[in-house]
């Protein structure tokens, strides 16, 4: 029960700050790199809440991501280059997480 409120807590934590760093934004169709990486963790959080990978997450000036790392079947790496394509401000995702 705790770890549960811990994740609530935590994703209520991210969510809070792509809004406000989304709400202070020049132009809405500005890129943000930050806000990007921070809602695909989320994502990635809200469908695994009790699994942990180590997942790098890059996000270029004109919405590609890079995913890398190791997850442990070809499912999760689908669903989380899914989850990836989802965000706002994704314009492309490479999927190099491997599967071991």
């Amino acid at each position: 029960m705790r770890r549960v409120s811990s994740i609530a807590l935590m994703l209520l934590l991210v969510f809070s700050v792509v809004s406000c760093r989304s709400l202070s934004k020049g132009t809405p169709d500005e890129i943000d790199p930050e806000a990007i990486e921070a809602s695909i963790r989320a994502q990635i959080l809200a469908q695994y809440p009790t699994e942990t990978f180590s997942l790098g997450i890059d996000v270029d000036r004109n919405g590609v991501v890079t995913l890398s790392g190791t997850v442990d079947n070809s499912t999760r790496r689908t669903k989380i280059g899914e989850l990836a394509r989802s965000v706002s401000g994704v314009t492309a995702v490479i999927n190099n997480i491997r599967v071991g």
